[in-house]
C-alpha cells in the first residue's frame, strides 16, 4: 500500500540532514583545529627539548674540554712534581703508616749510599733502629701533626766508617678523607758541617773564656799584691814617719812656725795613711775572699752610701755563691763601675741592685730613675767605662744589655756564665 509523505515530513528530513551535515563539518573543523593545536604544542615541545638537548650537549662538550684542560694541567704538574721529587737536592722519602718505604728520591738514596730501589718495601727502623726516633714517628701517626727535629745525630749501622752525621728533619703526615694517616713524608737536611762549625765555635768560646778568666785572675793577683804593698809596706812606712814626726813635735814647741809645719805634715801623713788604707781595701776587699756574692754587694752598698751618699737597695734571691774568684771580682768591679756612672750622671740618690742565679748564669741588674742617656752616644764614650765592661762580659761568654732614654732612667743587665757550675743545675 503506497505511503504518502507529506510536505512537512520532507522538509523535516531535509532540515535534519542539513543539520547533520553542518554538525559533521563543525566537528571536523573542531577536530582539525584541535589536531592543529596539538601539533603546534608538539612542535613547540620538540623545539624546546631540542634546544635543551643542544644546550646540554654544549655544556657537556665544554665540561669535556675543561676536563681535558684540567687533566693536561694535572699531567704537567704531576710531571713537575715528579721531576722535583726525583731531582731536588733535599732528601725526601715517602713511607706508609707502618714506616715502610714507598719510594725515595735520588738525594735520599745518595745520602745513604744506596739506590732508590734499595729502600722500596723496607722498614725504616729495620735499617736505622732508634727507639727515640721510632717513638716520634708513632706519635706523629697518633697525633696527625708534623714533627720537626734539629741537629739529630745519625749513624749508619752497615757503614760505621762514616761516623756520626747530624740532620734537621721534618716528618709530615698525609691523611685520607676520614682523617687517618696513610702516608708520611720525611724530608732531611744535612747540618753536619754547621754542627761541627758550632762545636768549634763553642770550643773557641770556651778557650776565650778560659783565657779571659786567667787574665782576670792575673789582674786580681796583681791588685792583691799592690794591696799588700800598700798595707804592709807603705802604710807602715807612713805610720813610722808619723811617729817620728810626733817625736819631733815635742822638741820644737818653742818655734811656732816649726810646730805649725809639723802639724801640717802630720795631717798630710794621716790623710795619706787613710787613702792608702782605702785604696788597699778597694784593690782587694776582704769580703771578696768569701764565696757569697750577696754579702759582697751588701758591703759595696755600704761603701757607696758612706763615701758617696748613694743609697743602693740590694735584692738577692737566696744566698748566691760562686766558686770562681775571677767571676766574683769581675761582677764586683762591674757593679762598682756602673754605680759610679749613676753617681756621676744620673743625678739621683738611690739605685737598685738585683743579683740572682739562673742555672749556670749569674745575673746582675742595676737600675736607677735618673736622667738617662742616649745609647747612640755610648760608643763615643772614652775610657774604661761601660764599653769596657761590655767587652769583658762578652769575653766571658756572657751578655750585657743597657736600657736607657733621656729623662727615663737606666737599667743595666749583666749575665755571665759561672764556669764551675753545671748548666743543668737549677737549684737556685
Amino acid at each position: 500500500m503506497p505511503v504518502e509523505v507529506g510536505v512537512d515530513t520532507l522538509e523535516f528530513r531535509e532540515r535534519r540532514m542539513t543539520l547533520t551535515v553542518v554538525r559533521d563539518i563543525t566537528e571536523r573543523k573542531r577536530l582539525q583545529e584541535q589536531a592543529g593545536r596539538s601539533q603546534g604544542r608538539l612542535e613547540e615541545e620538540v623545539r624546546t627539548q631540542t634546544e635543551e638537548l643542544r644546550d646540554a650537549l654544549e655544556r657537556l662538550q665544554g665540561e669535556i674540554a675543561g676536563r681535558a684542560r684540567v687533566e693536561s694541567e694535572l699531567r704537567k704538574r704531576s710531571q713537575m712534581l715528579e721531576a722535583f721529587f726525583r731531582h731536588t737536592i733535599t732528601p725526601l722519602a715517602f713511607l706508609d703508616r707502618h714506616f715502610n718505604f714507598v719510594r725515595v728520591n735520588e738525594a735520599y738514596a745518595h745520602a745513604a749510599g744506596k739506590s732508590p730501589e734499595y729502600f722500596v718495601g723496607k722498614n725504616h727502623f729495620a735499617l736505622y733502629p732508634h727507639e727515640e726516633t721510632q717513638a716520634v714517628f708513632e706519635q706523629t701517626v697518633d697525633c696527625r701533626q708534623a714533627y720537626y727535629a734539629y741537629a739529630r745525630p745519625l749513624t749508619y749501622p752497615d757503614q760505621p766508617e762514616r761516623g756520626v752525621s747530624y740532620w734537621d728533619w721534618r716528618l709530615t703526615p698525609l691523611c685520607d678523607d676520614g682523617g687517618e694517616v696513610q702516608f708520611l713524608v720525611l724530608s732531611l737536611d744535612d747540618v753536619t758541617e754547621r754542627r761541627n762549625a758550632i762545636d768549634e765555635l763553642e770550643q773557641r768560646a770556651r778557650q776565650l773564656q778560659r783565657v779571659t778568666l786567667e787574665m782576670l785572675d792575673a789582674e786580681d793577683r796583681e791588685r792583691r799584691r799592690l794591696a799588700e804593698i800598700l798595707h804592709d809596706d807603705l802604710q807602715q812606712t807612713l805610720a813610722a814617719a808619723k811617729f817620728q814626726l810626733g817625736l819631733l813635735d815635742g822638741r820644737v814647741r818653742s818655734d811656732e812656725d816649726l810646730v805649725d809645719t809639723v802639724r801640717q805634715v802630720k795631717q798630710m801623713l794621716t790623710d795619706a795613711i787613710e787613702k792608702s788604707r782605702n785604696l788597699s781595701h778597694e784593690l782587694g776587699p776582704a769580703v771578696l775572699s768569701q764565696g757569697a756574692l750577696d754579702g759582697t754587694f751588701e758591703w759595696l752598698a755600704q761603701q757607696m752610701e758612706s763615701k758617696h751618699g748613694l743609697v743602693v737597695h740590694v735584692q738577692t734571691r737566696g744566698p748566691v755563691h760562686s766558686p770562681s774568684e775571677p767571676v766574683r771580682m769581675f761582677l764586683y768591679r762591674a757593679a762598682r763601675e756602673i754605680l759610679f756612672n749613676v753617681i756621676k750622671h744620673a743625678e739621683v740618690s738611690e739605685a737598685r741592685l738585683r743579683l740572682r742565679r739562673v742555672r749556670n748564669q749569674l745575673r746582675l741588674t742595676i737600675s736607677d730613675k735618673g736622667q738617662g742617656f742616649d745609647l747612640g752616644a755610648l760608643a763615643n764614650t772614652p775610657g774604661f767605662g761601660l764599653l769596657s765592661v761590655r767587652e769583658r762580659v762578652e769575653l766571658l761568654g756572657g751578655r750585657m744589655k743597657i736600657k736607657s732614654a733621656t729623662g727615663k732612667g737606666s737599667t743595666f743587665l749583666i749575665a755571665v756564665p759561672d764556669p764551675f757550675v753545671d748548666a743543668n743545675d737549677s737549684r737556685q
